[in-house]
């Protein structure tokens, strides 16, 4: 049996979710920006036609956007989180084979299963169902092998049908000799000219044909193993299967830029407690333990004319942990520690570092008794259940609850439709 895959990628991911609770979106481009509404980082067919480049700063193209009537909005983070899960939850009704999973917005399917005839009928019943449950508008791609069905991806995202299949050996050909090697998944810019710029080139390789034609033993003298991968898939010779499982992280980290500038060590405090509330979340939703926690922070450096200043520490705990009133007093110990007066900080982090699992715990050879421990641990599995069901914050640390002067700037946020009781759409 002849494996087929199957890459879907929600269109447009950020600026569909807001879409999917607006109809009247639909058809207008719309931006969605990052934090503290610096940048823009998803944009809709729209808004691409109208030349607004992705990254671009806000203050640089509001003009054209004002102009142009594009519908902003400030990073709704909890939203499109919620949708994603629904949407891989949809797919995975498609497939018994678990689905590989590659971002917030794209997975891929194993459809080996369907026959080549059934194949597209199938797609175009995936696309139905995630727009009619979800509400999102998605392409997929079907290729032999994960790269060859990237390449088909960028063909189904310019169809109004959003689906390509890519089968005949003599279409794939003919598109990936149309197609620059830096757009080969896994082939960047620096790589691209190295591959173009060695004395020993077979010839010039600069479209995806020609580096799939390239001889074996050049293509790994250049690349390794890892591009002599990448030919291999283009020739669709599968060599990188579908992972059933997301790889854990080794490091965690939560960081933001401050909606207006910390002088206080007060302040610098709360940002901290509030950003390793959110990372030791992250920490037991994966299962793990931190062995080493680490604080950092520093100023603006676009602010020439202030004063500059970048610090940070770290601390290997006396025993490996995720309870969060135990990583709260260490980060804001180090908070205290790296603060220096007189300077404006407009960014800090918490980290967390030499992740273990949570099944092998080290207990701690002076702090405390086993049966504490696993008291922590029940309270840590009701706050993250009472909030997974009612929403984040439902259930949150008295030193987390103050509304920071730091706030990051969200002038265009909409509501949390999906994981705000409060925030539920009202239809009339």
């Amino acid at each position: 049996m002849q494996q087929t895959l199957a890459l879907i990628d929600a269109d447009g991911f950020y600026c569909s979710c807001e879409a999917a609770f607006a109809p009247d979106l639909r058809g207008k481009p719309v931006a969605v920006l990052s934090n503290n509404d610096g940048n823009v980082i998803s944009r809709n067919q729209a808004t691409k036609r109208l030349g607004i480049p992705m990254g671009a700063p806000l203050h640089q193209v509001l003009p054209l956007i004002e102009q142009q009537g594009v519908q902003l909005f400030s990073a709704n983070l909890s939203l499109y989180g919620d949708l994603s899960a629904r949407f891989m939850q949809t797919l995975s009704q498609f497939s018994p084979q678990p689905l590989e999973i590659y971002s917030i917005d794209e997975a891929w399917l194993d459809c080996s299963a369907i026959p080549h005839a059934d194949q597209l009928s199938f797609a175009e019943d995936i696309r139905q169902t995630v727009n009619r449950w979800v509400g999102l508008p998605v392409s997929i791609g079907l290729g032999a092998t994960k790269v060859l069905s990237k390449v088909a991806m960028e063909t189904a995202k310019q169809r109004a049908d959003g689906i390509y299949a890519l089968y005949d050996e003599d279409e794939i050909d003919a598109i990936l000799a149309e197609m620059a090697v830096d757009e080969v998944w896994g082939i960047n810019i620096r790589l691209a000219a190295r591959l173009a710029g060695t004395k020993r080139s077979p010839g010039p390789v600069r479209s995806a044909l020609d580096f799939k034609r390239a001889p074996d033993p050049w293509i790994r003298q250049q690349l390794g193993i890892v591009g002599l991968r990448l030919a291999y898939e283009l020739r669709g010779i599968s060599c990188l299967p579908l992972s059933q499982a997301p790889p854990k992280r080794k490091q965690l980290m939560h960081s933001r830029a401050f909606g207006q500038d910390i002088v206080s060590l007060a302040d610098l405090t709360d940002a901290i407690t509030h950003y390793t509330v959110q990372v030791a979340e992250r920490l037991r939703r994966q299962q793990a333990l931190a062995n080493v926690l680490g604080v950092f922070l520093g100023t603006n450096g676009f602010k020439k004319e202030q004063p500059q200043d970048a610090r940070s520490a770290t601390v290997h705990l006396s025993a490996p942990t995720n309870h969060t009133p135990t990583l709260m007093a260490v980060a804001q110990r180090l908070a205290r520690r790296v603060y220096q007066p007189g300077f404006a900080y407009h960014r800090a982090g918490v980290y967390l570092l030499e992740l273990a699992p949570d099944t092998h715990q080290q207990l701690p050879l002076f702090d405390l008794p086993p049966e504490m421990i696993e008291r922590q641990r029940a309270t840590m599995a009701l706050v993250d259940t009472v909030n997974a069901e009612l929403g984040r914050g439902t259930l949150t640390f008295a030193s987390a609850l103050k509304e920071p002067a730091w706030k990051p700037k969200q002038a265009y946020l909409s509501k949390r439709y999906t994981t705000r009781m409060d925030e539920l759409p009202w239809v009339w």
